[in-house]
């Protein structure tokens, strides 16, 4: 309240962390060295997330001018930010300096850019009323003020240098005001001695906001020289007074000035500065063109800023702490009295099929030779994606089996378009969707029914699987001999009943493929109906998203893991043109998140660290041979940021560089940021 604030009556009521509702959300909007941790410990243990406002890597950028106390600090505090789950940056230009820090740290940065949201700070000041007329050219002295704390980075003596050719040049008489106090005695000192030596400079150190708003007022146009900054509200408080402002032409300052009202130039030169402050002086078209601009911007408010914050806290991702209610899969008494209902069978086999009639056979054989006989607890369904081929040839034979159907849809809907088509014809209280080529083991049926006869709050049903690469599905004639031969992708072991959250790591799969999911019917139908619209692997949602769905929406529901394979997959896949994209942005995209939403670090890691000689093999591989663009939806710092952390990165760094230095050479349009950039820090 006492700094233009709400008065104290108008605050809200004060709510204890430990007597919030689990997930609320506690925001610090301060600075808050060698205390960082301690709060995000505090409101951690009442199950509340934590939000903090980011100013400025100052500190630690221009630790010349600092102490190394201070930009150890300021180190210390930026490295403890990174345990929030949400930061805001005050502009575009500290987001960036904070994931470049944060990127480069070597700490474990899981989904930074996601973490690390600009909401940049709003332009209103409420203890004056906002001017909206130009000044008056009446005074004969032309009133140049600067408003700043007199410290290195602010730039005061080049303003001062360039000032001695204005009062030198200038047609007109001039004053430079500068507002600010001096906590640094040597500066001081110098800026005094041009006060003493140069007529018309004053410097005032304790201006109140009353004495402000009179400078403000009195003065023509105002100089912000500083060559650093987080934001730069100075610039907008001038503009907010009518009054244009001379600022540098780099990083927040052509952030914030790029609203208008502003000349832009580099304040680092005094001559530059000096002949921008003459064009302000002489040029009146030049002067009276930036006036209008700076009464004419619409202001960001700090309502308008305080609601971007909080939708960007509401509409966070969390570990799910309900279930959706299950489908009940006792029904025999509910059907008894609706006779003319059909049967709702437990499980539901599906097969998403296009233009493979061959494999298809193959499936229906192995499927008709597990399940001979009618179970009620069963239907086949074929979902047949307008092939061109002989499948609807292929499934006539087994038309006459009360528990298959067949499905044909009238035109081509895409490969992600027909699981959703797929899973709306199923009708089980389960849904288990199979490729074309994926064959079920024996008895691989039986266990899953018994799982969910015995487990009736199942969300979701996770599989082992082992793969094959077999081009030819006429080779496949002897089934057990085939099946046998397979590789478990997962080494057996023991099956295990617990939250999602933690069997997501018995399996470095992830959820992304459809064949290893056996989902409850009302997360199938959700799952399989989401918005994949877009290009190809640009996005989790146009890739993989059965992991979408599971990681953000099932982490806290009750799985059940199956360490033994029940199925053999075949891995002669048709998206291999999108391999580079998905190797190095979408898992790596799907760790991250599986560990934000609950799964063990420890276990994470072991997968990133497997995971990585893809990596590398990709990383090489996007920048030699890319027929597809791919390289287009891909960032090589966002992969440094995500991996620089693991044991393995050090064993590869020289690798990836050499890969990305020869593509830097090369003008490859994927590979503009230097080498040095990207690398140098490992």
């Amino acid at each position: 309240s006492c700094w233009n604030g709400p008065s104290v009556s108008q605050w809200c009521v004060w709510q204890a962390p430990e007597q919030a509702t689990i997930r609320d959300w506690v925001l610090v909007p301060e600075l808050t060295h060698n205390i960082t941790s301690e709060i995000k410990q505090y409101v951690h243990q009442f199950g509340l997330r934590c939000a903090h406002v980011f100013y400025d890597a100052i500190p630690w950028k221009m630790e010349g001018i600092y102490t190394s106390e201070t930009t150890e600090a300021h180190q210390k505090y930026m490295e403890e930010l990174n345990e929030y789950e949400k930061i805001f940056p005050i502009s575009e230009h500290s987001k960036s300096d904070l994931i470049n820090f944060l990127g480069s740290s070597k700490l474990q940065t899981p989904l930074l850019e996601n973490r690390v949201q600009a909401c940049v700070l709003p332009g209103e000041f409420l203890e004056t009323d906002r001017v909206r007329e130009i000044k008056s050219d009446e005074s004969k002295t032309v009133k140049i003020l600067c408003v700043g704390t007199v410290e290195p980075r602010k730039n005061h003596l080049t303003l001062l240098q360039a000032f001695m050719q204005v009062t030198e040049r200038s047609m007109k008489p001039v004053e430079l005001i500068i507002i600010g106090d001096d906590p640094y005695l040597d500066l001081a000192e110098q800026v005094q001695s041009y006060v003493k030596s140069v007529p018309g400079i004053r410097w005032e150190t304790s201006a109140d906001d009353y004495r402000l708003q009179e400078l403000y007022t009195e003065c023509d146009f105002t100089v912000y020289p500083s060559l650093e900054e987080g934001f730069g509200l100075p610039i907008l408080e001038s503009l907010w007074h009518g009054r244009p402002c001379i600022c540098r032409n780099f990083g927040v300052m052509k952030e914030v000035a790029n609203s208008g009202g502003c000349l832009m130039v580099e304040t680092a030169d005094a001559d530059v500065l000096a002949k921008s402050m003459l064009q302000l002086i002489e040029d009146k078209h030049l002067y009276f063109d930036l006036a209008r601009q700076s009464i004419e911007i619409q202001f960001k408010t700090w309502f308008e800023y305080g609601r971007e914050m909080a939708m960007r806290m509401a509409t966070e991702r969390v570990i799910p702490l309900q279930k959706l209610l299950p489908v009940s899969i006792d029904q025999t008494g509910f059907y008894d009295h609706m006779v003319n209902l059909n049967h709702r069978p437990l499980l539901s086999i599906c097969i998403s099929t296009f233009n493979r009639a061959d494999w298809l056979k193959v499936s229906l054989q192995n499927l008709e030779r597990l399940l001979p006989e009618f179970n009620p607890d069963v239907e086949i369904v074929v979902c047949d994606n307008a092939s061109t081929d002989h499948t609807s040839e292929i499934v006539k034979p087994f038309l006459e089996r009360r528990d298959f159907s067949y499905h044909r849809n009238q035109q081509n809907v895409g490969m992600l378009g027909n699981l959703c088509v797929t899973a709306h014809h199923a009708t089980g209280s389960y849904i288990w969707i199979l490729g074309d080529d994926d064959l079920i083991k024996p008895g691989s049926i039986e266990k899953i029914l018994k799982i969910l006869r015995e487990n009736s709050d199942l969300a979701l049903i996770y599989l082992n699987y082992a793969y094959t690469r077999q081009d030819d599905a006429k080779e496949v004639e002897n089934f057990d001999a085939f099946l046998a031969g397979a590789i478990p992708v997962t080494e057996t072991g023991k099956d295990i009943k617990g939250k999602i959250s933690e069997i997501s790591t018995e399996s470095e799969n992830f959820f992304t493929a459809i064949y290893c999911l056996v989902f409850r019917r009302d997360h199938a139908l959700r799952a399989y109906s989401q918005n994949t619209v877009g290009r190809p692997f640009a996005t989790m949602l146009t890739c993989i998203p059965t992991t979408n769905y599971v990681l953000n929406h099932m982490m806290a529901e009750p799985g059940y893991w199956v360490g033994e394979p029940q199925l053999v997959v075949n891995l002669n896949v048709s998206w291999m043109k999108y391999a580079t994209l998905w190797i190095l942005e979408r898992l790596p995209e799907a760790h991250d998140l599986a560990e934000k939403m609950g799964a063990d670090r420890e276990k994470m890691n072991t997968c990133r660290n497997n995971h990585m000689p893809h990596v590398v093999h990709w990383f090489c591989e996007i920048y030699k041979e890319d027929k597809e663009n791919n390289i287009k939806y891909f960032s090589p710092e966002r992969l440094i940021f995500r991996i620089n952390h693991l044991k393995t990165f050090s064993d590869v760094t020289g690798r990836l560089r050499e890969c990305y230095e020869a593509a830097h050479l090369s003008g490859n349009q994927g590979a503009k940021i230097s080498p040095s950039k990207i690398f140098q820090q490992y």
